[in-house]
């Protein structure tokens, strides 16, 4: 499926575990609950795509192109999120234990209820960018900025 396109698709539920989808265009694709575990997603764009409650464990998001996307709710411990575009995405009460956001795009992206606590090379600069609230769980060394209540 490397290099595919899926354009307006509906995968819920989809498994996609160790999948090869690397450089898909997948704009406004729903994959709400699919499984992404250990898939190699580098360079995939999917603005506006939906991975609400998706299992993102391991994946590579490397250089991904995700402005406007939903990923609420997901579970992307050790995903990597290097160079992604995550303009305007949507971050809410995910769980990021252990994700590389190393040079990540976060511009008006909401971490709302995000666990990002154990998140890798996230800087202050891209929370500061980004929109977080009471509930936002970040390293140690960064501070939120409150845009709002869930």
């Amino acid at each position: 499926m490397r290099g595919a396109a899926f354009y307006g698709s509906n995968f819920n539920g989809a498994n996609l575990s160790h999948s090869d989808v690397r450089g898909a265009s997948m704009d406004g694709v729903r994959f709400m609950l699919a499984n992404f575990a250990h898939a190699a997603m580098d360079g995939v764009e999917g603005h506006g795509l939906d991975l609400m409650d998706a299992d993102l464990t391991r994946a590579s998001l490397n250089s991904a192109e995700l402005t406007g996307a939903n990923l609420s709710r997901v579970h992307a411990s050790e995903a990597n999120f290097t160079n992604a575009d995550l303009t305007a995405a949507t971050m809410t009460d995910g769980v990021f234990n252990n994700a590389d956001f190393r040079d990540a795009t976060l511009t008006a992206t909401s971490l709302q209820g995000a666990d990002l606590s154990h998140a890798r090379n996230l800087t202050q600069h891209q929370v500061t960018d980004a929109c977080s609230d009471s509930h936002t769980r970040l390293p140690p060394r960064l501070t939120p900025r409150l845009c709002g209540e869930k």
